[in-house]
């Protein structure tokens, strides 16, 4: 038994060194070898080499016939780049599944230009964005300093595609040829206005409804009130990103990033009414330990199902699926009667509770209860009894007529 338990224990041992060991082995790796060549197949030598791939990279410099070995993860996508003083590639070259083998990384002669970008009045601009591409892809990017410039650098030397564009400005687009040397190329873009619709709608209904009065707050250009058919239009400048905020009293307020390109156009911005509850009762005065019907709506007009009812603070009841409940009125007095259907809760409305006896000595403003209670109100005669003030009368003329007849009858 105990060289069992011994054996068991070396076992356990073993795995626990093993398995870690095992985890952790690293991913077999395959070698890659890379000559970097310039426009004329001619080897660079002396180029800093990076391969990147996700969770690593390695570095080696290419010798004197421009190539370099390099190990990276076999099957990972590889991006490999170039820094050298004289040459450079704009893109990576990648090599989607690493197995090996032979990989070619053409490069360029470096060169570089300057744009500068100014108003019609010869203004220098900051902040124009500029984009230099190539067969639709961007090369490099970034936007003008102080004095309207943006360098260009350490690019291949070549034709390239410019555009160039302000916020307040109509786009320009150019061509760029970068050379050797120090190139400066000035870009000249003018200011536009253009004019924007803006509609503003209570998407509710199924088909949505333009709200007249609703304002519109255009970043900083101001408000607007849009007019009976729900729409205001704003000239605003071209190329620009605003802030639109939309409100109006009972509705909830919207704000939505909108931009504006250089032609005009309409934006719809949707709002709905403030979420909102109604307690509408059939009576306003109940007699006591009778019901009273009341109704809870929404915002719209609409009945809320499944709206708890409460009558001075305790919840009596929940409407059905017309919105409907009955609530009981168990004490004389003013009762606090509200609803509540997830956050929002209704403005309390009063229903009174009014004993028989109150009834009776005010007829008037006592109203009947929404139910009946199958008691006899005493102060209603349902059946004359004969001894009211109308039959007296009648009964005397009757034994008049009696004894005049008996009198008669004696002579």
């Amino acid at each position: 038994m105990r060289t069992k338990y011994v054996l068991l224990v070396a076992l356990l041992l073993l795995v626990s060194v093993v398995t870690p060991a095992a985890a952790t082995a690293p991913q077999e790796q395959v070698t890659l070898t890379v000559s970097v060549v310039d426009q004329h197949g001619t080897g660079v030598g002396g180029a800093t080499l990076t391969a990147s791939w996700d969770g690593g990279d390695a570095t080696e410099t290419t010798r004197s016939n421009g190539q370099a070995l390099i190990d990276v993860p076999r099957g990972a996508s590889v991006a490999l780049t170039i820094e050298d003083d004289d040459y450079v590639r704009n893109l990576p070259k990648m090599v989607p599944s690493a197995e090996g083998g032979d990989v070619t990384v053409d490069v360029a002669k470096k060169g570089s230009a300057t744009v500068r970008v100014e108003s019609a009045g010869g203004e220098a601009l900051s902040d124009a964005r500029v984009i230099v591409s190539q067969n639709g892809t961007t090369i490099t990017h970034g936007e003008t300093n102080e004095n309207g410039g943006f360098n260009a650098a350490s690019l291949e030397q070549g034709g390239y595609d410019l555009r160039v564009v302000k916020p307040g400005y109509y786009a320009t687009e150019q061509s760029l040829t970068v050379r050797s040397s120090f190139s400066l190329q000035p870009v000249t873009i003018e200011q536009g206005e253009v004019t924007a619709r803006f509609g503003v709608v209570d998407d509710h209904f199924e088909e949505p409804r333009a709200l007249e009065a609703a304002t519109v707050k255009v970043g900083s250009l101001g408000q607007f009130n849009t007019s009976d058919d729900g729409t205001r239009a704003v000239s605003v400048p071209v190329n620009t990103e605003f802030e639109v905020r939309v409100s109006k009293p009972g509705y909830e307020t919207a704000t939505r990033t909108v931009s504006i390109g250089e032609e005009d156009e309409t934006t719809t911005l949707a709002i709905q009414r403030t979420p909102a509850l109604s307690v509408v009762p059939a009576n306003t005065q109940v007699v006591v330990d009778q019901t009273v019907e009341v109704q809870v709506t929404d915002e719209y007009g609409d009945a809320v199902a499944d709206a708890t009812l409460r009558v001075d603070g305790e919840a009596v009841g929940t409407t059905d699926s017309q919105g409907t409940a009955r609530l009981p009125i168990d004490s004389a007095g003013d009762h606090d009667v509200t609803a509540v259907k997830g956050e929002v809760t209704a403005d309390a409305i009063v229903v009174e509770g009014v004993s028989g006896a109150q009834q009776a000595q005010d007829p008037a403003t006592a109203t009947a209860t929404a139910e009946p209670t199958g008691i006899d109100d005493p102060t209603t005669t349902t059946e004359s009894s004969g001894t009211g003030p109308g039959f007296g009368v009648v009964l005397a003329l009757l034994a008049l007529l009696g004894t005049v007849g008996l009198l008669t009858r004696r002579r």
